[in-house]
């Protein structure tokens, strides 16, 4: 009987490494940003910069918390492509040993 697909994905030594490095670069960049944008934006603590992370990582972008600064939308801009890129990866991952 053939295992579960995350089963098998969660094997894959490259899918694992890459869900860690997105989860890491989420709380970097998470917390990064709160400097960046107190006192000009609305991320002011460090929960909101969490929040937003995982809201822009994961494609969701509520609009409640947003970065303003031309260096707070660059971090935005890594987060997105960074959230397209693994879940394209495990979408094709789930294509491929599915």
């Amino acid at each position: 009987m053939p295992q579960p697909i995350p089963n098998r994905l969660f094997a894959q030594r490259n899918f694992r490494q890459s869900i860690v490095l997105l989860i890491m670069l989420s709380i970097i960049l998470g917390l990064m940003i709160v400097p960046l944008e107190t006192g000009v934006g609305n991320i002011h603590q460090i929960g909101d910069g969490l929040w937003w992370a995982v809201t822009t990582v994961t494609g969701v972008g509520y609009g409640d918390l947003y970065p303003v600064t031309t260096a707070g939308r660059l971090i935005g801009v890594i987060l997105q492509v960074a959230g397209v890129s693994i879940f394209g990866v495990a979408n094709w991952c789930g294509a491929y040993f599915g």
